[in-house]
């Protein structure tokens, strides 16, 4: 089985993580509450993926399609997410919140454009 740059990457992240946080007390204020946001032009359609990671397990990547506006809520202490337009035209953009403050941005106006967004814990 091969593995992607981006798959391997996320691996790696996520065993960081436990290796300097563990699994003990201190990693339950880990567990925020995040959200991502996706915007830009009325109409814009866009594909990708994300991944909120939590303390207690490695969560899977949800894979999505979408036009926006777009909203995807969890619980974790890392988001990883890769959103990227499905045109030449419009903008998109994407903003990540944690516990509704936020933290993270991007935006694009490059034809098929994309954004690689993490958080750090």
């Amino acid at each position: 089985m091969k593995f992607t740059w981006k798959q391997k990457n996320l691996l790696f992240f996520v065993l960081g993580l436990f290796l300097i946080f563990g699994c003990g007390e201190r990693s339950k204020n880990l567990n925020a509450t995040f959200t991502i946001k996706v915007d830009g032009t009325n109409g814009q359609s866009f594909r990708g993926y994300y991944s909120i990671i939590g303390t207690g397990a490695i969560h899977k990547r949800i894979d999505i399609e979408g036009i926006v506006p777009a909203k995807y809520n969890g619980k974790g202490a890392v988001v990883i997410c890769h959103f990227q337009k499905t045109s030449k035209e419009g903008t998109l953009k994407v903003e990540i919140l944690k516990n509704d403050k936020a933290i993270s941005h991007a935006e694009t106006l490059v034809p098929y454009g994309e954004i690689y967004l993490k958080t750090s814990p």
